[in-house]
């Protein structure tokens, strides 16, 4: 099962940036007064990127899931774990820098939506 928090998840959420737009290894070249190269590298101890997205047709959320994943958002220092449906786990927090860091689209655009209306969501996250 997946969980933000105490917050059920879809478990067929996509991570769609796992293998893409990060390295674990950041890296400097500068060539010295002589010619040569100096390179240093570190690994980096956060930062990751992940975000989480659902599909026209999957990994749906009703609408009281978002008001609880919104909420979460209103607090830029909160630190969360997350727990993917293969139970790997992460500290993990909002990427408030690439705003939003939750999207939530309805299914079914209607005038007064009920808790349980459908929504397709992405959620912006990174490690910690």
């Amino acid at each position: 099962m997946a969980t933000l928090d105490e917050i059920i998840l879809p478990d067929d959420l996509l991570w769609e940036d796992e293998f893409s737009g990060w390295s674990a290894v950041v890296e400097t070249h500068r060539y010295t007064a002589d010619g040569n190269l100096e390179i240093e590298a570190s690994a980096l101890q956060a930062g990751r990127p992940i975000t989480l997205t659902g599909g026209e047709q999957v990994a749906w959320v009703d609408r009281s899931t978002v008001l609880a994943l919104y909420a979460t958002t209103l607090d830029p220092e909160r630190q969360m774990v997350l727990t993917l449906a293969d139970a790997r786990q992460f500290t993990v927090r909002w990427r408030h820098l690439q705003p939003p860091p939750l999207e939530a689209h309805p299914i079914i655009g209607v005038d007064i939506p009920l808790l349980s209306d459908p929504y397709q969501i992405t959620l912006k996250l990174m490690e910690v």
